[in-house]
Protein backbone atom coordinates (compact mmCIF):
# COMPACT_ATOMS: atom_id res chain seq x y z
CA UNK A 1 0.00 0.00 0.00
CA UNK A 2 2.80 2.41 0.94
CA UNK A 3 4.65 1.61 -2.30
CA UNK A 4 1.46 2.18 -4.36
CA UNK A 5 0.87 5.46 -2.53
CA UNK A 6 4.44 6.52 -3.27
CA UNK A 7 4.00 5.70 -6.95
CA UNK A 8 0.84 7.86 -7.08
CA UNK A 9 2.69 10.77 -5.49
CA UNK A 10 5.58 10.44 -7.96
CA UNK A 11 3.16 10.21 -10.90
CA UNK A 12 1.20 13.22 -9.69
CA UNK A 13 4.35 15.27 -9.25
CA UNK A 14 5.62 14.29 -12.71
CA UNK A 15 2.26 15.20 -14.25
CA UNK A 16 2.26 18.60 -12.54
CA UNK A 17 5.82 19.30 -13.74
CA UNK A 18 4.87 18.22 -17.27
CA UNK A 19 1.82 20.53 -17.24
CA UNK A 20 3.92 23.44 -16.02
CA UNK A 21 6.47 22.78 -18.75
CA UNK A 22 3.74 22.60 -21.40
CA UNK A 23 2.29 25.90 -20.20
CA UNK A 24 5.73 27.47 -20.28
CA UNK A 25 6.32 26.22 -23.84
CA UNK A 26 2.92 27.53 -24.97
CA UNK A 27 3.60 30.97 -23.52
CA UNK A 28 6.98 30.97 -25.24
CA UNK A 29 5.35 30.22 -28.61
CA UNK A 30 2.69 32.89 -28.01
CA UNK A 31 5.45 35.46 -27.58
CA UNK A 32 6.78 34.52 -31.01
CA UNK A 33 3.42 34.92 -32.78
CA UNK A 34 3.02 37.75 -35.27
CA UNK A 35 -0.48 38.96 -34.50
CA UNK A 36 -2.65 41.37 -36.48
CA UNK A 37 -2.97 44.87 -35.06
CA UNK A 38 -6.20 45.22 -33.09
CA UNK A 39 -8.37 48.28 -32.61
CA UNK A 40 -7.69 50.53 -29.64
CA UNK A 41 -10.81 50.98 -27.51
CA UNK A 42 -11.43 54.20 -25.64
CA UNK A 43 -14.03 55.91 -23.48
CA UNK A 44 -17.34 54.36 -22.43
CA UNK A 45 -17.15 51.62 -25.04
CA UNK A 46 -13.80 50.43 -23.65
CA UNK A 47 -15.41 50.22 -20.20
CA UNK A 48 -18.38 48.32 -21.63
CA UNK A 49 -16.08 45.95 -23.48
CA UNK A 50 -14.13 45.24 -20.30
CA UNK A 51 -17.35 44.35 -18.49
CA UNK A 52 -18.80 42.09 -21.19
CA UNK A 53 -15.70 40.57 -22.80
CA UNK A 54 -16.39 36.98 -23.88
CA UNK A 55 -20.16 37.60 -23.83
CA UNK A 56 -23.00 38.32 -26.25
CA UNK A 57 -25.55 40.99 -25.32
CA UNK A 58 -29.03 41.56 -26.75
CA UNK A 59 -31.32 44.48 -27.61
CA UNK A 60 -34.53 45.22 -29.54
CA UNK A 61 -32.66 47.75 -31.67
CA UNK A 62 -29.19 48.04 -33.21
CA UNK A 63 -26.43 48.06 -30.59
CA UNK A 64 -24.00 50.72 -31.73
CA UNK A 65 -20.77 51.57 -29.95
CA UNK A 66 -22.55 54.57 -28.47
CA UNK A 67 -25.50 52.54 -27.12
CA UNK A 68 -25.88 52.72 -23.32
CA UNK A 69 -25.89 49.56 -21.24
CA UNK A 70 -29.50 50.30 -20.27
CA UNK A 71 -30.46 49.32 -23.83
CA UNK A 72 -29.50 45.67 -23.22
CA UNK A 73 -32.32 43.20 -22.57
CA UNK A 74 -32.53 39.78 -20.90
CA UNK A 75 -35.97 38.78 -22.22
CA UNK A 76 -37.61 39.15 -25.61
CA UNK A 77 -40.73 37.92 -27.41
CA UNK A 78 -40.20 35.65 -30.39
CA UNK A 79 -41.06 37.52 -33.58
CA UNK A 80 -39.75 40.87 -32.32
CA UNK A 81 -36.57 42.39 -33.71
CA UNK A 82 -33.49 41.05 -31.94
CA UNK A 83 -30.04 42.59 -32.26
CA UNK A 84 -26.87 41.17 -30.72
CA UNK A 85 -23.30 42.28 -30.11
CA UNK A 86 -20.35 40.07 -29.28
CA UNK A 87 -17.43 41.33 -27.17
CA UNK A 88 -14.20 39.45 -27.91
CA UNK A 89 -10.98 39.10 -25.87
CA UNK A 90 -9.02 39.18 -29.16
CA UNK A 91 -9.98 39.80 -32.79
CA UNK A 92 -11.33 36.88 -34.85
CA UNK A 93 -7.99 36.40 -36.62
CA UNK A 94 -5.83 36.66 -33.51
CA UNK A 95 -8.14 34.31 -31.62
CA UNK A 96 -7.45 31.68 -34.27
CA UNK A 97 -3.69 32.13 -34.09
CA UNK A 98 -3.58 31.95 -30.30
CA UNK A 99 -5.96 28.99 -30.23
CA UNK A 100 -3.72 26.95 -32.52
CA UNK A 101 -0.64 27.67 -30.37
CA UNK A 102 -2.56 26.58 -27.25
CA UNK A 103 -2.92 23.09 -28.76
CA UNK A 104 0.86 22.74 -28.57
CA UNK A 105 1.76 23.77 -32.12
CA UNK A 106 4.93 25.78 -32.56
CA UNK A 107 5.14 28.97 -34.60
CA UNK A 108 7.47 27.13 -36.97
CA UNK A 109 4.87 24.40 -37.53
CA UNK A 110 2.16 27.00 -38.05
CA UNK A 111 4.13 28.81 -40.75
CA UNK A 112 4.88 25.48 -42.46
CA UNK A 113 1.13 24.74 -42.56
CA UNK A 114 0.24 28.31 -43.61
CA UNK A 115 -1.46 28.91 -40.27
CA UNK A 116 -0.49 32.57 -40.16
CA UNK A 117 -2.24 35.90 -40.47
CA UNK A 118 -1.53 36.08 -44.23
CA UNK A 119 -3.27 32.80 -45.04
CA UNK A 120 -5.95 32.02 -42.43
CA UNK A 121 -9.59 32.68 -43.24
CA UNK A 122 -10.94 35.51 -41.05
CA UNK A 123 -14.61 34.62 -41.19
CA UNK A 124 -16.67 33.47 -38.23
CA UNK A 125 -19.73 31.39 -37.38
CA UNK A 126 -22.80 32.60 -35.54
CA UNK A 127 -24.23 29.52 -33.80
CA UNK A 128 -27.79 29.29 -32.49
CA UNK A 129 -29.21 27.02 -29.76
CA UNK A 130 -32.72 26.73 -28.31
CA UNK A 131 -33.15 25.13 -24.87
CA UNK A 132 -29.83 23.35 -25.37
CA UNK A 133 -30.76 22.06 -28.83
CA UNK A 134 -28.39 23.03 -31.64
CA UNK A 135 -30.40 24.78 -34.37
CA UNK A 136 -27.98 26.09 -37.00
CA UNK A 137 -24.77 28.00 -37.61
CA UNK A 138 -24.09 30.41 -40.46
CA UNK A 139 -20.74 31.69 -41.61
CA UNK A 140 -19.96 35.18 -42.82
CA UNK A 141 -19.03 35.63 -46.44
CA UNK A 142 -16.70 38.51 -45.65
CA UNK A 143 -13.36 38.63 -47.45
CA UNK A 144 -10.08 38.10 -45.54
CA UNK A 145 -9.35 41.82 -45.93
CA UNK A 146 -12.46 42.83 -44.01
CA UNK A 147 -11.31 45.13 -41.23
CA UNK A 148 -13.73 43.95 -38.55
CA UNK A 149 -12.58 40.32 -38.90
CA UNK A 150 -8.93 41.27 -38.59
CA UNK A 151 -8.89 43.99 -35.94
CA UNK A 152 -12.30 44.40 -34.32
CA UNK A 153 -12.92 43.37 -30.71
CA UNK A 154 -16.70 43.66 -31.04
CA UNK A 155 -19.19 42.85 -33.83
CA UNK A 156 -22.90 43.59 -34.15
CA UNK A 157 -25.39 41.18 -35.75
CA UNK A 158 -29.16 40.86 -36.23
CA UNK A 159 -31.58 37.95 -35.72
CA UNK A 160 -34.87 38.51 -37.54
CA UNK A 161 -36.51 37.95 -40.94
CA UNK A 162 -35.37 41.26 -42.45
CA UNK A 163 -34.28 40.43 -46.03
CA UNK A 164 -31.63 43.13 -46.30
CA UNK A 165 -28.19 41.93 -47.41
CA UNK A 166 -26.63 43.17 -44.18
CA UNK A 167 -28.81 40.84 -42.09
CA UNK A 168 -26.43 37.95 -41.58
CA UNK A 169 -28.73 36.36 -38.97
CA UNK A 170 -31.82 35.99 -41.17
CA UNK A 171 -30.94 32.37 -42.01
CA UNK A 172 -30.71 31.56 -38.31
CA UNK A 173 -34.08 33.18 -37.67
CA UNK A 174 -35.75 31.29 -40.54
CA UNK A 175 -34.35 27.99 -39.31
CA UNK A 176 -35.55 28.75 -35.78
CA UNK A 177 -38.96 29.74 -37.13
CA UNK A 178 -39.51 26.36 -38.73
CA UNK A 179 -38.79 24.48 -35.48
CA UNK A 180 -42.50 24.51 -34.75
CA UNK A 181 -42.37 21.50 -32.44
CA UNK A 182 -39.78 23.23 -30.21
CA UNK A 183 -41.46 26.64 -30.17
CA UNK A 184 -44.14 25.74 -27.65
CA UNK A 185 -45.92 28.58 -25.83
CA UNK A 186 -43.99 29.76 -22.79
CA UNK A 187 -40.43 30.70 -21.86
CA UNK A 188 -37.39 29.29 -23.65
CA UNK A 189 -33.64 29.81 -23.46
CA UNK A 190 -31.97 31.15 -26.62
CA UNK A 191 -28.18 30.99 -26.89
CA UNK A 192 -25.84 32.54 -29.47
CA UNK A 193 -22.12 31.97 -29.96
CA UNK A 194 -19.50 33.74 -32.06
CA UNK A 195 -16.91 31.18 -33.19
CA UNK A 196 -13.98 31.58 -35.62
CA UNK A 197 -14.56 29.48 -38.73
CA UNK A 198 -12.34 26.72 -40.10
CA UNK A 199 -11.67 26.53 -43.83
CA UNK A 200 -8.78 26.18 -46.20
CA UNK A 201 -5.49 25.44 -44.46
CA UNK A 202 -7.10 24.91 -41.04
CA UNK A 203 -10.23 23.08 -42.23
CA UNK A 204 -9.69 20.20 -39.78
CA UNK A 205 -9.36 22.48 -36.78
CA UNK A 206 -12.35 23.24 -34.52
CA UNK A 207 -12.15 26.58 -32.71
CA UNK A 208 -13.74 27.42 -29.40
CA UNK A 209 -16.37 30.15 -29.14
CA UNK A 210 -15.01 33.58 -28.25
CA UNK A 211 -18.31 35.14 -27.13
CA UNK A 212 -21.43 33.45 -25.75
CA UNK A 213 -24.76 34.87 -24.57
CA UNK A 214 -28.19 33.65 -23.49
CA UNK A 215 -31.57 35.36 -23.38
CA UNK A 216 -35.03 34.28 -22.21
CA UNK A 217 -37.36 34.04 -25.21
CA UNK A 218 -41.12 34.19 -24.77
CA UNK A 219 -43.24 32.31 -27.32
CA UNK A 220 -46.89 33.27 -27.47
CA UNK A 221 -49.62 31.02 -28.86
CA UNK A 222 -48.66 30.30 -32.47
CA UNK A 223 -50.92 29.26 -35.31
CA UNK A 224 -49.05 27.36 -37.99
CA UNK A 225 -49.28 28.99 -41.42
CA UNK A 226 -49.40 25.97 -43.74
CA UNK A 227 -48.40 28.23 -46.66
CA UNK A 228 -45.35 29.77 -45.01
CA UNK A 229 -42.35 28.23 -46.83
CA UNK A 230 -40.10 28.96 -43.83
CA UNK A 231 -42.38 26.92 -41.58
CA UNK A 232 -44.18 24.37 -43.76
CA UNK A 233 -44.34 24.06 -47.55
CA UNK A 234 -44.43 26.64 -50.37
CA UNK A 235 -47.77 27.73 -51.84
CA UNK A 236 -48.94 25.53 -54.73
CA UNK A 237 -48.82 27.20 -58.15
CA UNK A 238 -50.93 24.49 -59.79
CA UNK A 239 -54.00 22.98 -58.14
CA UNK A 240 -54.76 19.79 -60.05
CA UNK A 241 -56.02 16.97 -57.82
CA UNK A 242 -55.76 14.38 -60.59
CA UNK A 243 -52.14 15.29 -61.28
CA UNK A 244 -51.37 15.33 -57.56
CA UNK A 245 -52.72 11.78 -57.30
CA UNK A 246 -50.46 10.65 -60.15
CA UNK A 247 -47.49 12.34 -58.50
CA UNK A 248 -48.14 10.49 -55.23
CA UNK A 249 -48.37 7.21 -57.15
CA UNK A 250 -45.07 7.95 -58.93
CA UNK A 251 -43.38 8.78 -55.62
CA UNK A 252 -44.53 5.50 -54.06
CA UNK A 253 -43.36 3.57 -57.12
CA UNK A 254 -39.76 4.60 -56.39
CA UNK A 255 -39.79 2.51 -53.22
CA UNK A 256 -38.60 5.25 -50.86
CA UNK A 257 -38.73 4.34 -47.17
CA UNK A 258 -41.11 7.23 -46.58
CA UNK A 259 -44.85 7.75 -46.52
CA UNK A 260 -45.95 10.69 -48.74
CA UNK A 261 -48.56 12.91 -47.11
CA UNK A 262 -48.84 16.13 -49.12
CA UNK A 263 -48.09 17.43 -52.63
CA UNK A 264 -47.43 21.05 -53.58
CA UNK A 265 -46.85 21.60 -57.30
CA UNK A 266 -44.70 24.75 -57.49
CA UNK A 267 -44.36 24.98 -61.28
CA UNK A 268 -46.84 27.41 -62.84
CA UNK A 269 -46.95 25.29 -66.00
CA UNK A 270 -45.38 22.21 -67.54
CA UNK A 271 -41.74 22.59 -68.60
CA UNK A 272 -41.04 21.04 -72.01
CA UNK A 273 -37.78 19.16 -72.74
CA UNK A 274 -36.60 18.95 -76.37
CA UNK A 275 -33.62 17.29 -78.02
CA UNK A 276 -30.99 19.08 -80.10
CA UNK A 277 -33.32 19.01 -83.13
CA UNK A 278 -36.20 20.66 -81.30
CA UNK A 279 -38.24 17.48 -81.03
CA UNK A 280 -40.28 17.20 -77.84
CA UNK A 281 -39.13 14.37 -75.57
CA UNK A 282 -41.07 14.94 -72.38
CA UNK A 283 -42.39 17.53 -69.98
CA UNK A 284 -42.07 17.91 -66.21
CA UNK A 285 -43.36 19.81 -63.21
CA UNK A 286 -41.51 20.55 -59.99
CA UNK A 287 -43.30 19.51 -56.81
CA UNK A 288 -42.62 19.49 -53.08
CA UNK A 289 -43.50 16.22 -51.38
CA UNK A 290 -44.15 16.23 -47.66
CA UNK A 291 -43.56 12.80 -46.13
CA UNK A 292 -43.00 10.98 -42.87
CA UNK A 293 -40.27 8.51 -41.99
CA UNK A 294 -38.87 7.14 -38.75
CA UNK A 295 -41.40 9.09 -36.72
CA UNK A 296 -40.47 12.49 -38.17
CA UNK A 297 -41.69 14.61 -41.08
CA UNK A 298 -39.77 16.15 -43.99
CA UNK A 299 -40.09 17.60 -47.46
CA UNK A 300 -37.98 17.36 -50.58
CA UNK A 301 -38.25 18.68 -54.13
CA UNK A 302 -38.74 16.42 -57.16
CA UNK A 303 -39.33 16.69 -60.91
CA UNK A 304 -42.21 14.56 -62.18
CA UNK A 305 -42.27 13.71 -65.88
CA UNK A 306 -44.58 12.70 -68.71
CA UNK A 307 -43.10 11.30 -71.93
CA UNK A 308 -44.17 12.52 -75.39
CA UNK A 309 -44.98 9.79 -77.96
CA UNK A 310 -45.11 11.97 -81.08
CA UNK A 311 -48.78 12.77 -80.95
CA UNK A 312 -49.38 13.56 -77.29
CA UNK A 313 -48.20 13.11 -73.75
CA UNK A 314 -48.62 9.72 -72.13
CA UNK A 315 -50.91 9.45 -69.15
CA UNK A 316 -48.25 8.00 -66.83
CA UNK A 317 -46.34 10.38 -64.57
CA UNK A 318 -42.98 9.16 -63.32
CA UNK A 319 -40.16 10.40 -61.13
CA UNK A 320 -36.73 10.63 -62.74
CA UNK A 321 -33.84 10.38 -60.29
CA UNK A 322 -33.91 10.42 -56.50
CA UNK A 323 -34.94 14.01 -55.79
CA UNK A 324 -33.07 17.29 -55.82
CA UNK A 325 -31.47 16.73 -52.40
CA UNK A 326 -33.17 19.52 -50.50
CA UNK A 327 -34.64 17.39 -47.70
CA UNK A 328 -35.62 19.52 -44.73
CA UNK A 329 -37.33 18.52 -41.52
CA UNK A 330 -40.75 20.03 -40.87
CA UNK A 331 -43.39 19.75 -38.18
CA UNK A 332 -45.83 16.92 -38.84
CA UNK A 333 -48.56 19.52 -38.26
CA UNK A 334 -47.66 20.86 -41.73
CA UNK A 335 -48.68 17.61 -43.40
CA UNK A 336 -52.17 17.23 -41.92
Amino acid sequence: MKFAHLLLLVFGLSFSISQAQDSKDIEKQKSKLTLAEEEKLTGDFATLHGKYVGKVVFSNSVITRESPESKFITTYTFGDKLHVRGFFPRSILNSKLISIVETGKTVKEMKYNYWDKEHLDNRYFLKLYLDGNYILSTRTSESPETLHAISSLSINETLNDDESESNFGKLLYKELKNKVDLLTPGKHKLKLEFTPSSSGYDSDYQYKSIAVGEIDMIVKDRKIDLNDPDVCLPIAQMNDKILEGKILKAFKAKGFKAEPKKVRIVSKKWNIIRNEYGIILRRYVEAYIGYSKNGKCYYDTYNFNQDYDGSGYQDEVYLMGEGIGTERERSCECLK
